[in-house]
């Protein structure tokens, strides 16, 4: 086993089991084998289905300008490797750099491809990542056991660079879902303060006057705790239909990690198909969120999510779609941008 990173005494617990530590990551790429973890290079002198022997050069670094430099940098990685071997960057990093060292691997007959991941320590440490795969799927299989060893979800998304599409879908996702858990940790939090206040009001009438309204605000926030992340799920299915993604494959992708939700599994494909027939209606969660957002200013706490989130809701019924589903903001979303796709989906579905 050989390793590589840029701050050696992360390297000391595989040195210790008898790892050799080399000095760039071209060096790696030149000897006969070697593993990865967070932050450095792996190289596996991998047996092919027991007959071909290959080499695969893993690595995840930091940022962009990280993986420039440990594959096309003047040690980098494919200043070292052999024809034949395939170099796989698990860094989330720019779709436009995977697809330049595709190609620059192409040109030294070597397969490239971009694979970043999600599902955090706790996917790594368990081998229950979510890994989303972009290169040359004839290559695919060569790699794929290997990936196996580190992810519950191994989803191909097509050729260079989609595999770090798809990781900036799964980042959107997420994006709304923090948002939305800091929401409710601050509306419980307000609402047990209060509701600890309420408790010392000897008149018992105000003093559950009091309590239910805090409650209530309770109620509403969690039953709001898809807004956010409906609105993360439309604005990453609408990016990913601008760059060409297999929109079923990304919610398989995406939905195995760290950006999984209920409104990516289950609302996800009924938007990818143009049902926006409701579940729950537009008009009424406008109201909710009225509701919501009048007890909120009465009690002077902010929820600007939750105000943005009205607005688009209101624009989606001024749209005259106040009877669809909350799913449909995804329309509202797109007129933004001029797009048509899923509003000619919804019209066809609407058919059926």
């Amino acid at each position: 086993m050989t390793i590589f990173n840029r701050t050696r005494s992360k390297c000391e617990p595989l040195e210790k089991l008898g790892a050799k530590f080399v000095e760039s990551p071209m060096h790696v790429a030149q000897l006969f084998r070697y593993f990865f973890f967070v932050s450095f290079l792996l190289k596996v002198h991998y047996c092919y289905k027991k007959k071909k022997k290959i080499d695969v050069i893993f690595s995840i670094v930091g940022y962009p300008k990280d993986v420039r430099e440990t594959f096309l940098g003047k040690k980098g990685i494919l200043a070292g490797a052999k024809p034949g071997s395939i170099v796989v960057d698990m860094t989330t990093s720019e779709p436009s750099l995977a697809e330049e060292i595709a190609a620059e691997a192409a040109k030294k007959k070597i397969k490239a491809f971009d694979a970043p991941v999600s599902g955090g320590d706790v996917g790594a440490k368990n081998a229950t990542l979510s890994i989303m795969v972009g290169g040359d799927k004839s290559a695919l299989d060569k790699v794929h056991g290997l990936f196996q060893l580190m992810g519950k979800t191994i989803q191909y998304m097509g050729p260079a660079g989609r595999g770090q599409h798809t990781k900036m879908v799964n980042q959107i996702l997420i994006a709304s879902n923090m948002v939305n858990i800091m929401r409710l940790y601050i509306a419980f939090t307000f609402v047990r303060r209060n509701v600890t206040y309420a408790n010392t009001i000897k008149d018992k009438q105000i003093h559950l006057l009091h309590t239910l309204s805090f409650v209530l605000l309770l109620f509403l926030s969690l039953s709001f705790e898809w807004t956010l992340a409906q609105i993360g799920v439309c604005e990453g299915l609408l990016y990913a239909h601008k760059v060409g993604l297999n929109l079923e494959e990304v919610i398989k992708a995406v939905g195995g990690g760290g950006a999984a939700s209920f409104s990516i599994n289950v609302l996800g494909p009924r938007i990818v198909k143009g049902d926006f027939n409701p579940g729950f209606f537009v008009e009424h969660f406008i109201k909710d969120m009225g509701i919501a957002l009048e007890e909120s200013k009465r009690m002077n706490l902010s929820l600007p999510g939750l105000a943005l989130a009205q607005q688009l809701y209101i624009a989606l019924q001024a749209q005259g779609h106040g009877r669809k589903g909350t799913q449909a903001l995804v329309l509202a979303l797109e007129s933004l941008s001029g797009g048509k796709k899923f509003a000619t989906l919804g019209s066809q579905f609407s058919k059926l």
